[in-house]
């Protein structure tokens, strides 16, 4: 979703957008060094889905967006409630929260795909990372061409296309390894170089040793 299109300010989203990047940055790397591949990814997938809903909730106006007013997010709208105008103004106060929930879900994912993808031996191994990750990226990055044509649609599409790419992420996060298997993982992974690295080495003194 482009932030033009959210309800708010351009200015308010850009600041929350910029906000969200910042704290991302810094969370990214605990919660991967703490969960693990998979539970950080079910967490960061998790805050997006947890975002991306109740923006589709207010703006299909499942939820009211008036609301607002008893958490102290908008003031009380001039105009009578129910109407356009009035649920304009509650949105105004309410979706840029949820947008900076849902853009805090989808850095943290980002950066922790990029962790995963250059440091994690049971992702792709060393040996075929470089092709790996570039068949990723042109992949990804075909498919966000689509993101400003789904950002054109009538809301609340844009939520319910992000709800639904967020929860299929989420569901092959539950796929990955565990965070004890990867642990047993790169141990094996150490000790396999270990064990080549060894042999090499014999290798080596046997050929010199025959001089």
């Amino acid at each position: 979703m482009l932030n033009k299109y959210l309800e708010g300010t351009i200015f308010v989203n850009f600041y929350l957008e910029g906000t969200a990047s910042l704290l991302a940055n810094f969370m990214a790397s605990l919660i991967y060094s703490s969960f693990g591949v998979r539970r950080s990814f079910m967490t960061s997938m998790g805050i997006t889905i947890v975002g991306a809903a109740f923006i589709y909730l207010f703006e299909a106006g499942i939820i009211d967006p008036s609301i607002a007013v008893s958490f102290g997010l908008s003031s009380k709208s001039s105009d009578p409630d129910g109407t356009a105008a009035a649920n304009e103004h509650y949105l105004a106060g309410i979706i840029p929260i949820f947008g900076f929930i849902t853009k805090l879900g989808t850095e943290i994912s980002f950066m922790n795909a990029y962790q995963a993808s250059f440091s994690n031996d049971t992702i792709f191994s060393i040996q075929k990372r470089a092709t790996a990750i570039g068949i990723c990226n042109f992949a990804a990055r075909t498919l966000t061409i689509c993101a400003p044509i789904v950002a054109e649609f009538q809301k609340p599409t844009p939520a319910i296309f992000l709800c639904i790419v967020s929860l299929i992420g989420w569901l092959v996060a539950t796929t990955f390894l565990s965070y004890e298997d990867e642990t047993k993982g790169k141990l094996a992974a150490i000790l396999n170089s270990s064990s080549i690295k060894t042999k090499v080495e014999r290798k080596i003194r046997q050929s010199q040793d025959s001089f």
